[in-house]
């Protein structure tokens, strides 16, 4: 908390080390891709754009289930459950 005293900013902090992850070529070389899952109709643009149509889709939640009632109901609604799997087809060449 500044309690009126003057901060005299010299500009940024010269530093020999990196201080954050993306700044250090030997950290962030040897971490993975961040993934994320992809929601139901993102995927079923990307199927589309690849020339898919979509046959059926299921929700479902994997492992051991720690909400069962939720995941009975949302397993209903494929775009609502934690996972889902999708069956397609892919269309006839025109």
């Amino acid at each position: 908390m500044n309690r009126g005293i003057p901060i005299r900013n010299s500009g940024p902090a010269q530093s020999a080390t990196p201080t954050t992850i993306s700044e250090n070529p030997n950290t962030s070389a040897n971490m993975p891709p961040l993934l994320h899952g992809a929601t139901l109709r993102c995927m079923r643009e990307v199927l589309d754009g690849y020339g898919f149509d979509t046959e059926m889709v299921r929700g479902f939640a994997p492992g051991p289930r720690r909400r069962p009632v939720v995941d009975d109901i949302t397993s209903r609604f494929p775009s609502l459950s934690r996972r889902f799997l999708i069956l397609a087809r892919k269309r006839p060449a025109a």
